[in-house]
C-alpha cells in the first residue's frame, strides 16, 4: 500500500520542516524550541497531523516525534489554531475502539499544563480547543482504567 510508504516519509520530515534555524554564529542547527517555519507551511502541518490522528494513533513513534513539535508551533500565535485543532484531534482519536496507543490522562493533562499554564496559548478559542481534546482522553484513560 502506498500508505506504509508514504505516511512514513512524510511524517519524517516534519521536524526538519519545522525546527530548523539559524543559529547566530551563521551555522545550521536544530532547536526545537524556536521556530521559524512560515506561517502558511506551519499551519499545512499542523493540519495534516490532526487529519493523520488515527494513522498517528497505529505508530507509536512518529506520535511520540511529533507530540513536542505541537507544542513548538503553539507558542507561535499566528499557528497556535492549527496547533490546537491538531491537539484536539489527536485526543478525540482515543475515543474510537480501534485505537492502537491512546495518549494517556496523565500525558494528556501534562500536556495541557505545559501548553496552557505555560501561556503558549494567548486566544481562549485555541485554549478550548486543547482542553476539549485533553478531557476526552482523560474520559477515556478513566473508563479503560474502570475496566481493569
Amino acid at each position: 500500500r502506498d500508505e506504509d510508504v508514504i505516511m512514513p516519509f512524510a511524517m519524517s520530515i516534519i521536524p526538519n520542516l519545522i525546527t530548523t534555524t539559524t543559529a547566530a554564529n551563521g551555522n545550521v542547527g536544530i532547536t526545537p524550541t524556536v521556530m521559524v517555519t512560515t506561517p502558511p507551511l506551519c499551519n499545512t502541518i499542523n493540519s495534516f497531523i490532526g487529519a493523520h490522528s488515527s494513522w498517528l494513533d497505529q505508530h507509536p513513534p512518529q506520535l511520540e516525534q511529533i507530540l513536542p513539535l505541537l507544542s513548538t508551533t503553539m507558542s507561535d500565535g499566528r499557528c497556535a489554531s492549527s496547533a490546537a485543532i491538531a491537539v484536539r484531534n489527536l485526543c478525540e482519536y482515543c475515543r474510537s475502539p480501534g485505537s492502537a496507543r491512546c495518549l494517556s490522562g496523565d500525558i494528556a493533562v501534562r500536556w495541557y499544563e505545559e501548553i496552557v499554564r505555560g501561556s503558549l496559548l494567548v486566544d481562549l478559542k485555541d485554549e478550548l480547543e486543547v482542553l476539549e481534546g485533553v478531557c476526552v482522553a482523560v474520559t477515556r484513560y478513566l473508563e479503560g482504567a474502570g475496566a481493569h
